[in-house]
């Protein structure tokens, strides 16, 4: 849906990722473009917001509007999704939701955050691509008042495929091998747009750690180091007990919080492989210790349900298949069937109940408020990321088995011949994606919508 242009109050947030800005009363600009190149680069190729990669660090609070102006100064049409905020559906920059905000074209997203949390907004046309060059950015949905005795440190991780000489590999774009595998796994890893980079942060302070992964396929198992530290919030969902905990496991486009308490000690994030540990960043803290640091405020949580109506669940099946080594034989595409050897010359390599791309029909449709349960059969060779848009949901079950302690995510891991029930409360109208994660697939056909009426 298109609104109509506005004059721009103020305001522009150009601060980097690590930073903290002031709160944004008025209008933020967005500016999708080229920029130079970074040091981690040898030659150009990348785009960013407001010339920076990561995009500045956006910062909203709950229950207050925020505004948005993006304007296209690249090539090719974009549209912002804003991952994990559950925003009006007109405001979800996808093809469902949306015309392509055209080169030269400018778009107002605005909203009202119902949920405080860490969240972050990424192109959604040709997702692989510009997402991959850098169009994305972290949004920090402040709480209603502000805990002046925590430092808040977004940490943002993604990988980069780059070639021989050392320049972004824009020749394996669209690579049929990452899109019906994997995905794109880069060689390089960064922290905020910076190789091993030393990140500061006051020590007479307790530090939030807003960890994203921004990568476009790389699963991360994080290791933190040098102190204890708890985990306080998992999508931006606050968790009821925070959870010691020094590892973290992140699927691309999940983010998690976790709380390290003040003191002087340095920390160490690591990236734990099979075969080695591959060290990401370092932090420093500085300054003099308070005699006693006040205690970090304890996080409210978001105005999601706290029930599920078991006696009235709308049941869906969600079957994904395709990929490399797959037998699937045909699949439709805009209504029509189509053998995989031509979905193929078209790009896609995935289907969900048989349908490569999104479906001219939803995969189910409900009334607000009906309790939702989607049961992910993953018949592929390959773990899948999804993701849910305009909803929190929890995932309940796995190969037949209740999960313990299920959490309110946006983004699940559905691993291959073990379906996993994943269940909402479809109270958001409109029309929403749950497609993946992983940018190489989300464009290569492992898409559905539903519609909440």
């Amino acid at each position: 849906m298109w609104m109509s242009r506005r004059t721009v109050l103020a305001g522009l947030l150009t601060a980097g990722a690590g930073s903290c800005p002031a709160l944004a009363r008025a209008t933020v600009e967005l500016r999708a473009g080229p920029i130079p190149t970074l040091p981690i680069f040898s030659t150009a190729g990348l785009w960013g917001f407001n010339g920076t990669v990561p995009g500045p660090s956006l910062h909203a609070r709950r229950g207050e509007e925020f505004r948005v102006r993006v304007y296209n100064e690249i090539d090719e049409p974009i549209g912002i999704h804003w991952h994990g905020v559950r925003v009006p559906n007109r405001m979800d920059g996808t093809p469902l939701t949306q015309a392509p905000v055209e080169p030269g074209s400018v778009f107002d997203y605005v909203f009202v955050p119902p949920d405080a949390g860490t969240f972050w907004y990424h192109t959604t046309w040709n997702s692989s691509v510009q997402r991959e060059r850098g169009l994305y950015g972290i949004l920090i949905v402040d709480e209603d008042h502000a805990d002046e005795a925590t430092h808040d440190l977004p940490m943002i991780i993604d990988d980069w495929k780059l070639n021989a000489t050392g320049a972004l590999d824009e020749a394996s774009f669209h690579e049929r091998s990452a899109a019906s595998g994997q995905g794109r796994i880069g060689n390089l890893l960064t922290v905020n747009g910076a190789a091993r980079p030393m990140l500061f942060a006051p020590a007479n302070k307790h530090l939030r750690l807003r960890m994203l992964n921004a990568a476009n396929a790389r699963f991360l198992n994080l290791k933190l180091t040098g102190a204890a530290a708890s985990v306080i919030a998992n999508d931006g969902q606050p968790v009821r007990a925070a959870k010691p905990s020094q590892s973290v496991a992140l699927l691309p486009g999940q983010r998690t919080d976790l709380l390290v308490p003040a003191g002087p000690s340095p920390l160490s994030l690591a990236l734990e492989e099979p075969k080695e540990t591959i060290e990401l960043a370092e932090i420093v803290r500085e300054g003099a210790l308070l005699p006693e640091a006040p205690p970090p405020k304890p996080l409210k949580s978001n105005p999601l349900p706290d029930y599920f109506n078991y006696a009235a669940l709308h049941d869906v099946t969600f079957t994904i298949e395709g990929g490399a080594g797959s037998t699937l034989q045909r699949a439709y595409h805009e209504g029509v069937p189509r053998r995989m050897s031509e979905l193929a010359e078209r790009g896609l390599f995935w289907a969900v109940n048989g349908n490569a791309g999104l479906a001219s029909e939803p995969l189910f449709r409900v009334q607000p408020g009906v309790t939702v349960a989607i049961t992910v059969d993953n018949i592929t060779r390959v773990s899948h990321v999804l993701h849910i848009h305009g909803h929190a949901a929890r995932l309940v079950e796995v190969a037949g088995r209740a999960v313990t302690e299920p959490v309110w995510r946006d983004t699940f891991l559905v691993r291959p011949l073990e379906p996993a029930k994943i269940m909402f409360i479809a109270d958001n109208p409109g029309r929403w994606l749950i497609a993946s994660a992983v940018a190489e697939h989300f464009d290569s056909g492992l898409q559905a919508w539903f519609e909440v009426r």
